[in-house]
């Protein structure tokens, strides 16, 4: 099951919706103003990550979430074993914030290829899951 901006849902493997509810959350205003900066790694373990959310709605939330791409895997089980899988923006670490404004401290799974990570923030409606803005930072890339 595929789940767009908490909002629609559909099956996976139904592109067509897939991208007809993207395209629709995509055409949406934005009505959460949200900002990130990425301060140091606070160790290797973790990275400090200074954060704003500008005029949040009622029964929101706000969620950082560390993202990696070019994972590969090979299913020994399946329908798909024997094949190669590539993933995009797989979630290594998810966290969900108390405050508007402040420093979060988001966990970096040590097998981690930074190169290959980034975060994405976004305030989500509490019992509609709704997403009302986001936004993604690069730390790990060279400026």
């Amino acid at each position: 099951m595929t789940v767009v901006n908490g909002l629609s849902s559909m099956v996976g493997s139904d592109k067509n919706g897939v991208r007809s509810a993207i395209n629709a959350g995509l055409d949406r205003d934005v009505t959460v103003g949200l900002t990130l900066w990425s301060l140091v790694e606070a160790d290797e373990d973790s990275l400090l990550v200074d954060y704003e959310v500008l005029d949040p709605p009622e029964k929101t939330e706000l969620h950082i979430v560390l993202v990696e791409s070019e994972l590969v895997t090979e299913p020994q089980r399946g329908e798909n074993r024997g094949e190669t899988l590539e993933h995009t923006n797989v979630v290594r670490s998810w966290v969900t914030l108390p405050d508007w404004a402040g420093v979060a401290d988001v966990p970096i799974p040590s097998d981690a290829v930074r190169e290959h990570c980034q975060l994405f923030a976004f305030v989500q409606h509490k019992r509609t899951m709704e997403v009302l803005g986001a936004t993604s930072l690069s730390p790990f890339s060279p400026e």
